[in-house]
Formats: structure tokens, sequence, C-alpha cells
């Protein structure tokens, strides 16, 4: 679906999304919401991406996308939250000595929630991104490749996140299903900048794999680490320093 809208536009890709309607809505039914989720998701990034071929765009429309799903999730997802309680709940009960405080209870589900919806903005990007990279193949080989290795926050919009990250991260706990979806931007400029630099570098996909499993081992400490460096990028392009021609 994604790749008919990219290349075709969003009127082909809307008689994939009508059929594809079906079995979402028969998922929906049984209680799975998430399959319609991603297809409507994954539609609307991908028709953004074919009418501005902005990726910053792309991150603000995902990250609106996510701030929706963060407050519709609980009602959505209401057996998989439950299940979410409960095994949050053990793990409290398991690290804490004497009585859970409610509060601890109701900051941690706050957070899984936004957990929960940042990980399906990251399957719709995954999604455009995957169909991306199959039509550059097909039509403009190496031209995702570029455009990933070239993708960089403007300004604003990186020290908007970056306010409000730090103004979340000190407020309520209501704040806090909040946080995961704004930071995926940064995440994604930050793994731009890094899979740019090795690009400009020529330090071969060693580097990378390095890159993702230290994210994968190492995550607490990669990912503010990559948030950071999304948004220095923003301010002094990192890539253009290391090669005037990017």
């Amino acid at each position: 679906m994604s790749l008919v809208t990219l290349r075709r536009g969003y009127r082909e890709g809307v008689k994939i999304v009508v059929w594809a309607l079906l079995p979402t809505l028969a998922w929906w039914a049984m209680g799975d919401p998430t399959p319609l989720m991603s297809l409507l998701g994954t539609f609307i990034l991908a028709w953004v991406l074919r009418a501005t071929v902005s990726w910053p765009l792309v991150l603000l429309v995902s990250t609106l996308i996510g701030l929706l799903l963060s407050g519709v999730l609980p009602m959505a997802l209401q057996a998989l939250v439950s299940q979410l309680q409960t095994l949050s709940d053990s793990w409290l009960a398991s690290v804490v000595d004497g009585p859970v405080p409610s509060d601890a209870r109701h900051w941690l589900m706050q957070l899984l929630i936004g957990a929960l919806a940042a990980f399906q903005c990251a399957i719709n990007l995954g999604s455009v991104m995957m169909a991306r990279a199959w039509q550059a193949d097909l039509y403009n080989p190496g031209g995702f490749r570029a455009e990933f290795h070239q993708l960089r926050l403007p300004a604003w919009l990186a020290l908007a996140l970056g306010f409000v990250l730090m103004l979340g991260a000190g407020a309520g706990p209501e704040w806090l299903r909040w946080l995961p979806v704004l930071s995926l931007p940064l995440v994604v400029a930050g793994l731009a900048l890094v899979h740019g630099v090795i690009g400009i570098k020529a330090l071969g996909k060693a580097w990378l794999g390095a890159l993702y499993v230290a994210l994968l081992l190492l995550g607490p400490y990669v990912y503010p680490l990559l948030m950071l460096l999304g948004v220095i990028d923003s301010l002094v392009n990192i890539r253009r320093r290391l090669n005037p021609m990017v």
C-alpha cells in the first residue's frame, strides 16, 4: 500500500486501503485495533511523503498521530493495558519493600502507554521507510540512502521537542504518556546523523551494526544520546561541516 501510494499517489493508495480495511476491521471486531492503526497511520505518512518529499514533515505528522494514539490506546486496547497493569504491579512489588505507592503505579502505567504509542509510530515509520527503499531500488537506486543520510530536523522543531521533553520530565504523571512519542523524531534524526557520518567517512557497515547492538543492549544510555545528537545537528549541521558538499 505504501509503495503504491508513494509511486502512484493517494488515489491509487486509497483503493488498496479500502480492501485492506476488511481484514483490519475484522481484527478490530475481535479486540485488536492495531492492524487498523498501522494501516491508516502508514497510509497517511506515505501520502505526506509523496506530496512533500520531506522526511521532517513526515516525522512531525507521525508525532501528531502518536499523540492521538497516546490518548486513545487505553480505551482501544483495554485488555492489553490491563495485562500491562498487572505486570507493572508485579514488577513494582518485586523491587519495592512494603506497599507499592499508588503514584508509582500510575507513573509507570503512563510511561508504558506512551511506549506503546511510540512503538506503533515506529512501526508506521518503518513501513514507510521500507516502501521508500523499495521504490528507490526499483526506480532510483541509492535514492533512499541519500535521503536518510541527509535527514535533519529544522531547528525550531528540534528545540520545541527538546523543550517540551524537559518540561514534561518534571511535570505530573499525565505528561509521561506523551514523552516517548515526542522523543521519537529526535532519535530518528540522531540515527540519520550517525548513518550520514558513517557514509561520509566510509567507515563500513560494521559501525552501523555496532550502533544498533549498542542501542539494543544499552538503550537507556544510547537513546538520550541520539536525541541530543538530533538537537545539536539541527543547530550546527554536522554533516555539512564534515563534508561541505552535503
